[in-house]
């Protein structure tokens, strides 16, 4: 079973570059966000909580984290998204490196929480 840690590690090796550019920024944002999200999926899972595999998998995780009273990490969850979807999506609007960087590093605690959930 593929371990979602590795998507965090390569995505804060990415950003610990100096000459990090607006592509790897945005590689490395949705690497950050699917590390917590499936770290979250996952461990949400082990508690019986049902997923579909489907798009609304995303919301049902945030969702499930605030009716278990876990909102800091469903704050950095939807943080993350909302990132992500711009690297992906949002290609006529800047995406600065040094604004991935902040907000992984936002969700620092936030992972490791939910690696504990």
């Amino acid at each position: 079973m593929f371990d979602p840690e590795e998507f965090w590690q390569y995505a804060r090796g990415v950003l610990s570059r100096n000459d990090l550019g607006e592509c790897e920024a945005r590689v490395a944002a949705g690497r950050a966000y699917y590390s917590l999200f499936l770290t979250v999926r996952e461990r949400l899972k082990a508690k019986k909580v049902e997923f579909r595999g489907q798009a609304q998998d995303h919301s049902q995780a945030i969702r499930s984290l605030r009716e278990r009273r876990k909102d800091g990490i469903a704050d950095r969850l939807q943080a993350l998204s909302r990132l992500r979807e711009h690297a992906d999506y949002e290609l006529e609007h800047p995406l600065p490196p040094s604004r991935v960087r902040y907000v992984v590093d936002q969700a620092l605690s936030a992972y490791e929480n939910a690696k504990r959930l």
